[in-house]
């Protein structure tokens, strides 16, 4: 499974009980739209977790941001 698949998966069921459907579509773009490397894929684990306070809670957006950075650390281990 390559990173960007891990993210949105994790994301999904992280949104899923509480996120609107639009929401979690906006979550999975910025995720998406991201180039395949550390730093871009950090900077979408940062929009995303900004997003998240803005519209579900202060929590899961701190939550999100963290576990997503985690998951980008794994996957890019060198740099």
């Amino acid at each position: 499974m390559d990173i960007k698949t891990e993210l949105k998966d994790f994301s999904c069921e992280r949104f899923k009980p509480t996120a609107s459907p639009l929401f979690v579509e906006r979550a999975l773009t910025v995720i998406e739209g991201a180039p395949n490397d550390k730093k871009s894929l950090y900077a979408a684990a940062d929009k995303v977790g900004k997003l998240v306070p803005l519209f579900i809670n202060k929590g899961l957006g701190k939550e999100i941001d963290g576990k997503l950075k985690e998951k980008i650390d794994k996957a890019f281990p060198e740099s």
